[in-house]
């Protein structure tokens, strides 16, 4: 990009750059940015550049459209008006419908509560922000990235920078799903980006900012199958663990190994924290769902391996790196396409079967959905009820020692 966006005004550096129209309003109705950088140095310059640049293309992917919100800006100015003088906060206006469409709408709707028109109602993107600000927060870094994605798949496949929830209609829902499906996507894929939709229309329906029904639920969904995930041989795991061991830090190593011995996602495993490793147990506290937070007994080898790490966080590389890398070294060591990283949970509860452990607590070990699973079991199990919890663990450990055979020493190393 070089010196593009870039001006030198004797010794200092400034930024200029023309506003995109859809975010304008951001910016006080200007059309172009100027701003000084505060210094002479060309590295920096660039660095704060690129910084700028980065803000405003995430301000162009998550503001709404100018129109709705000048009349939403309209609207409140309005209101104010009609409270502080209820009689004649009107009595000087005259529209000719000249005037700003965006002014005309919101004064119509407040001075006569006509419905709001179609190009000034709220909005998916609207709905993303909003539930990025009241629910998303305590949802994981997965879902979260998930919802702003498939957010914007969808208003990309409609060919428009956003849409009036009212307007999504299921004959346009079904026709993305169709086109999500014949594109290769698999089945599973198709129907999690509709689950994230779904659950920003939600959103807007409980906060009565749209009625009727989502028009995302209920749909068949196509696409291709899921592939049946196979377990990986003994002899397949060490292989693999080993060539893993060369490419990557100690602390990505250590997250895939607490996911051989406990079932554990490694995007749970990647957050995990000194105090949430505890009594014996790692405590998850972000999963992927509400059952996924849980109490997961450990070995003592691994508990102390784990409380021996002298960083605040265990694993300092993001979840999906380890999976990443972590799926080169199965490619270099085992063809196979079912057998992957998450045939570790697999081979937990395929050990939990083999040990005739309860389901629910099975369930409960690995953070399956069941709803079955007594809350007892869950993130706050305590004195008895966490023995028990630890008593079944190690029976399912000592058949993953059993499946693992020779192997297990090399498996217990760090």
């Amino acid at each position: 990009m070089t010196m593009k966006h870039l001006q030198l005004r004797g010794d200092t550096f400034y930024f200029q750059k023309r506003i995109p129209t859809s975010i304008q309003h951001l910016y006080g109705g200007k059309q172009t940015i100027k701003r000084t950088l505060h210094t002479s140095d060309i590295k920096q310059a660039k660095k704060l550049r690129d910084k700028i640049l980065g803000e405003m293309a995430q301000l162009e992917m998550e503001s709404p459209s100018k129109a709705r919100t000048l009349f939403k800006q309209h609207v409140a100015n309005f209101e104010a008006d009609k409270k502080s003088n209820p009689q004649e906060w009107d009595a000087m206006r005259h529209y000719t419908g000249d005037e700003c469409p965006a002014e005309l709408a919101a004064y119509r709707h407040v001075a006569s509560e006509t419905p709001i028109p179609i190009d000034y109602q709220f909005s998916l993107r609207e709905a993303l922000k909003g539930w990025q600000e009241a629910v998303g927060k305590s949802k994981s870094a997965d879902t979260q990235r998930k919802a702003s994605t498939f957010t914007e798949e969808f208003l990309k496949y409609l060919r428009t920078h956003d849409v009036a929830l009212s307007q999504i209609t299921r004959g346009m829902v079904t026709e993305f799903h169709t086109h999500q499906a014949d594109s290769g996507y698999a089945k599973t894929t198709v129907q999690g980006k509709l689950s994230a939709l779904k659950m920003l229309w939600k959103y807007a329906n409980d906060r009565d900012f749209v009625h009727g029904d989502n028009p995302f639920s209920n749909h068949s969904v196509g696409g291709k199958a899921s592939i049946k995930r196979q377990l990986m041989t003994a002899e397949e795991i060490s292989s693999v663990m080993a060539d893993f061991k060369q490419h990557v830090t100690p602390n990505m190593y250590l997250a895939a190994l607490t996911s051989l011995w406990t079932g554990a996602r490694i995007s749970e495993v990647s957050r995990l924290t000194k105090d949430l490793v505890k009594d014996g147990c790692i405590y998850i506290e972000h999963g992927k769902n509400d059952r996924a937070r849980r109490v997961v007994p450990i070995p003592d080898w691994l508990y102390q391996l784990l409380k021996s790490q002298t960083s605040k966080e265990f694993v300092l590389a993001d979840g999906k790196e380890v999976s990443r890398l972590f799926s080169r070294s199965k490619t270099r060591v085992v063809a196979d396409e079912t057998k992957t990283l998450h045939t570790f949970r697999n081979l937990i509860s395929t050990c939990a079967l083999r040990a005739d452990i309860p389901e629910t607590i099975a369930s409960q070990i690995v953070g399956h959905t069941n709803k079955g699973v007594s809350l007892t079991y869950g993130h706050y199990a305590r004195g008895d009820e966490l023995q028990k919890l630890k008593n079944n663990y190690d029976k399912i450990a000592a058949k993953l020692e059993d499946y693992l055979g020779e192997h297990v020493k090399s498996l217990k190393s760090f």
